[in-house]
């Protein structure tokens, strides 16, 4: 509630799993352009959990001081950082 007014706000959480990192590019792909959608963490754990991207919300407000400094000290892989750069980029040219 904020000056009287009562604001509804709907949050959901969807978890999807990907065998491939294609299907993940291709689905980033389709659902970066629609607003009110947001990506807040993309993660692999093969073979061991790697944070990939976090929004700047999350990076932010719900890491720990541990997982931001392991978050920053990761290196990616070709694949990672395509699905970074995709998410980055799509951000970029929707604040336009």
């Amino acid at each position: 509630m904020e000056g009287g007014l009562a604001v509804d706000r709907n949050h959901c959480v969807i978890t999807l799993t990907f065998s491939e990192s294609n299907d993940c590019i291709e689905f980033i792909k389709l659902i970066k352009p629609i607003k009110k959608l947001y990506i807040e963490c993309i993660y692999t754990n093969t073979p061991r959990l790697k944070i990939i991207y976090v929004s700047t919300y999350y990076f932010s407000k719900k890491m720990s001081k541990e997982g931001k400094q392991v978050y920053k000290k990761t290196t990616c892989s070709k694949e990672e950082q395509v699905i970074k750069n995709i998410i980055i980029f799509s951000q970029k040219s929707i604040s336009k």
